[in-house]
């Protein structure tokens, strides 16, 4: 074998491979540029200290005060004439809201007073109405005691319980009546029917109250006499005698001698004939009226019970 070109290893062919040639080594990268340090901040520059007296929104120079606006590099300034100016403002703000306070608390002292203390506004007078039997002055007698009284601390309430005590006096009713009255009217009792008592009769309402004591000459027109014990009966015996004697046929009514009433189902009378008719209840008065003036028409000279109490079956039997 023969060395090959350029004193390379000899091949089996006689040839020689030349060496590779060494590589580059790579070049060595560029570090990275420093970064370059923030620059430090200015600091705000200092405000100016606000004088004493002045609102901090006027130091700051609102434009509405027309003032100037302080900013980094300016500063605020308020003279003394305008900061005693403004303190001579909130001194007058201070004094109105102090004389509003007064003048209120004037103001109601007056009025409380007015209302509740002067003769202006006291009860000067009682007026009564709607009496007839009892008489004005004892109403006001008894409402004495409010007289000169505040209208506003007057009791009308009181007025009123000590009228209704009175035996005559049904209802009541007090009323105020500006600047200086109360009005006292009175519904009175009236009489539905006259029972005989002693000699005399009693006029009582429809409660069995006694309304007065009169002789039996003294009873007025269109009060009939009726014979009932209210106390055993009672009030709607009473009152359905009463209402009997209305139901009686006019032809009839002037011969009417006396009503009774043991119940208010049980109402009879007696007709001047001496003929007794007997009724029943209140109920169905005209109907039995009708039955009455049907079977008896007139007075007879013979004495009968006449039974209307069933009004579609009337009944006369002799005494």
């Amino acid at each position: 074998m023969s060395p090959g070109p350029g004193g390379g290893r000899p091949t089996a062919r006689g040839t020689t491979r030349t060496a590779p040639a060494a590589r580059t080594a790579p070049a060595a990268r560029t570090a990275p540029a420093a970064r370059t340090a923030p620059a430090a901040r200015t600091a705000p520059a200092a405000r100016t200290a606000r004088p004493p007296g002045v609102p901090a929104a006027r130091e700051r120079g609102t434009p509405a005060l027309g003032l100037p606006r302080t900013g980094p590099g300016s500063a605020a300034t308020v003279s003394s004439t305008s900061a005693a100016r403004f303190a001579a403002r909130a001194r007058r703000r201070r004094q109105r809201r102090i004389a509003v306070v007064f003048a209120a608390l004037a103001g109601g002292l007056g009025l409380g007073w007015l209302v509740f203390g002067s003769p202006l506004l006291a009860v000067r007078r009682v007026p009564v109405r709607g009496v007839q039997r009892l008489t004005a002055g004892e109403i006001v007698e008894l409402a004495s005691g409010q007289l000169g009284r505040s209208m506003a601390l007057a009791s009308p309430r009181d007025v009123a319980d000590r009228v209704a005590r009175l035996r005559l006096v049904r209802s009541v009713r007090v009323d105020r009546s500006w600047p200086g009255t109360l009005v006292v009217t009175v519904t009175e009792r009236q009489p539905i029917a006259a029972v005989p008592s002693g000699g005399r009769l009693e006029l009582v309402d429809g409660d069995g109250v006694v309304v007065e004591t009169v002789a039996r000459a003294a009873v007025p027109a269109g009060v009939p006499v009726v014979d009932v014990d209210v106390a055993v009966a009672g009030a709607d015996s009473l009152r359905a005698a009463r209402a009997v004697a209305d139901e009686v046929p006019a032809a009839l009514r002037p011969g009417v001698r006396t009503i009774r009433a043991t119940s208010p189902d049980a109402v009879s009378f007696v007709l001047a004939d001496g003929s007794t008719v007997v009724w029943g209840s209140a109920q169905d008065g005209g109907r039995k009226a009708a039955a009455l003036l049907a079977v008896h028409p007139r007075p007879t000279k013979q004495k009968v019970i006449v039974d209307v109490s069933a009004p579609d079956a009337p009944a006369v039997t002799e005494r």
